[in-house]
């Protein structure tokens, strides 16, 4: 099972990097204290996704996604460790999960990620540095532009 959480440091991580702001705990703690939380459960094509809140905002947002461990470890992996205008391959984000000799797998996890626009697997390119195929190839130019914007967006 995948969770992606929005949560204490309320940082969201995109397609274009991690964006958000971070709250102090105290400040949190006053911002809860002074609303009444609800959750609430939605079924959605990628699984149940709960968001918590009140009328001062939304405090937690969870995606409960039925991945396989590998894939999930990998997917976690990506989306905390390569950062906004930054690329890996497939074999070192292996190493970087713990499966130093599942590139292909790795491969294999970007093709069925089921949020592509929160897990940010066009930075995963190939070891010889070519970008490698984007949404089983119907979105290779797409790839490019979002490492292209992000690169831009990193140097500027």
């Amino acid at each position: 099972m995948l969770v992606l959480q929005r949560g204490e440091a309320d940082i969201v991580q995109t397609p274009y990097g991690r964006k958000g702001f971070i709250q102090g705990s105290e400040m949190k703690k006053q911002r809860e204290s002074q609303c009444t939380q609800k959750t609430i459960s939605l079924l959605s094509p990628l699984g149940t996704i709960q968001v918590r809140g009140c009328e001062n905002g939304v405090h937690t947002i969870q995606i409960l996604m039925d991945v396989a461990p590998a894939e999930s470890r990998v997917l976690q992996v990506l989306l905390r460790d390569v950062k906004f205008g930054e690329t890996v391959s497939y074999k070192r984000l292996a190493e970087m999960a713990g499966t130093p000799r599942a590139a292909q797998a790795v491969g294999g996890a970007m093709r069925r990620n089921p949020v592509p626009l929160l897990i940010p697997c066009h930075r995963v390119i190939s070891s010889s540095g070519q970008s490698g195929p984007y949404m089983s190839g119907k979105g290779d130019h797409l790839k490019q532009w979002l490492l292209t914007h992000e690169r831009q967006g990193r140097e500027g």
